[in-house]
């Protein structure tokens, strides 16, 4: 256990970085406009809530390139590492393309969920900017995944940390700059800059990395049609999980929205927080696709197991350190999205709840990546599908609305799912390993 803790802990520490790099691209977006005007980032918010549906299927539309790239080095077949990267960025592109042209009816699916018809504007028309990054997001993904469970994610987490600190300053000049001064506009025009920058370093480092003749990544081939199965096999069901979860999440914003444009700023500070500590749950999550997936290559009766032990105790380590940071330095944190005081003191006193639930979650996301390192497709989806878009929309619309819970409920309806989902996908994860053995 202790060796799987090791290599769990060094690889999640350079996704971690990766990670939060990424998503400093959006977090800071809506740091910077939140400055400039609490109205854009309600905007942006709402732009946030529907685009993050779609952008959270690259993830899970392209585990499968984790898990596939993780088995070929544990079985020692170096060469399919390369038809595995090729296959997996046409398939991002392709589904990364679609998603940027449903991006292009974000007017009129806003006022359809009943938004106040000027965020529904000004929202719709930000994820314009949104899309038009959609499908070099899904590409990155693709070459990102292969880096990582190839052991090169040290040098990704280097790319993303420096884009994030670059999208600030580029962010600060486009929003505020008296010739530039785009505003919201001008924040995502940059982000969309900069994960084109972000893709063609991550294709140089595969490129130019040391295995790249072993693992054949310049070679120009059409991959087999077994390579495209594997990938997708998992990925469909991956995406479709990631999806029906961030559209669950999506819900609750627009429920913030329905309480009124106070909640929504509320809520909309709490998700950025939420979403940039979650990056630490995700890390571990990527983490321990790969280490149980090299288990089951070596050990698949006990390997596996202790991978996911080693796993828990780590995200529940991690996860319930940075919660409890974020409820103490509450204020602090929240001070940094909004001047307005009324607003900041409404999102530190949630923030306790906010922490309780990550603490879940953060175990939620362990264990469906424990399954996904066993290959398991379609069950988990449909547990996470059932878990949060039924129970935890339901308890979270519940507990907000007619319970008067506020903001606070919708977080309580999604600690009751997280709990639920982490029950079912253990038993899940012992009938595979069982199976496996």
């Amino acid at each position: 256990m202790f060796g799987h803790l090791r290599a769990l802990s060094r690889l999640t520490l350079s996704t971690f970085v990766s990670r939060v790099g990424l998503h400093l691209l959006v977090v800071g977006d809506a740091l910077v406009v939140g400055r400039h005007s609490v109205e854009q980032i309600a905007w942006i918010g709402a732009a946030t809530a529907l685009v993050s549906v779609l952008y959270t299927l690259a993830p899970g539309l392209l585990i499968g390139t984790l898990v596939e790239t993780s088995a070929s080095r544990a079985r020692g077949d170096l060469a399919a590492i390369g038809d595995i990267w090729r296959a997996s960025v046409l398939y991002g592109l392709g589904a990364g393309l679609l998603c940027g042209l449903l991006c292009l009816g974000g007017p009129w699916l806003l006022l359809v969920l009943e938004q106040d018809p000027t965020v529904a504007a000004e929202g719709g028309r930000l994820m314009a900017w949104m899309g038009l990054a959609a499908p070099v997001h899904f590409a990155m993904f693709a070459t990102l995944y292969v880096l990582e469970a190839s052991g090169r994610a040290r040098a990704c987490a280097i790319t993303f940390g420096v884009a994030a600190a670059a999208n600030i300053g580029l962010d600060i000049v486009l929003v505020f700059d008296q010739f530039a001064g785009l505003g919201a506009d001008g924040a995502l025009l940059g982000t969309a800059l900069l994960r084109l920058a972000i893709l063609v370093t991550l294709i140089t480092i595969l490129w130019r990395c040391v295995d790249a003749a072993r693992f054949q990544v310049r070679v120009l081939r059409v991959p087999a049609w077994s390579v495209w199965r594997k990938i997708t096999r998992i990925g469909f069901a991956g995406g479709a999980s990631l999806a029906g979860e961030s559209a669950a999440f999506a819900s609750l914003t627009i429920f913030a929205g329905w309480i009124g444009p106070a909640a929504l700023a509320v809520y909309t500070i709490l998700f950025n927080v939420l979403s940039t500590i979650f990056m630490m749950a995700l890390a571990v999550g990527v983490a321990t696709s790969v280490q149980v997936a090299w288990a089951r290559e070596r050990d698949p009766l006990i390997g596996p197991k202790l991978a996911l032990a080693a796993a828990l105790v780590l995200s529940v380590g991690l996860m319930g350190g940075f919660g409890g940071l974020a409820w103490y330095f509450a204020e602090e944190i929240v001070s940094a999205f909004t001047e307005d005081r009324a607003t900041a003191l409404a999102a530190a006193g949630l923030m306790g709840w906010l922490a309780l639930f990550l603490l879940v979650d953060g175990a939620q996301v362990t264990v469906h990546h424990a399954t996904r390192g066993l290959n398991d497709a379609w069950p988990t989806t449909l547990i996470n599908l059932v878990c949060y878009l039924f129970v935890m929309t339901g308890a979270s619309w519940f507990l907000a609305i007619p319970a008067g819970q506020g903001v606070a409920g919708l977080f309580q309806g999604g600690l009751i799912a997280a709990v639920l989902v982490v029950v079912l996908l253990s038993w899940r994860f012992e009938v595979l390993r069982r199976r496996a053995a």
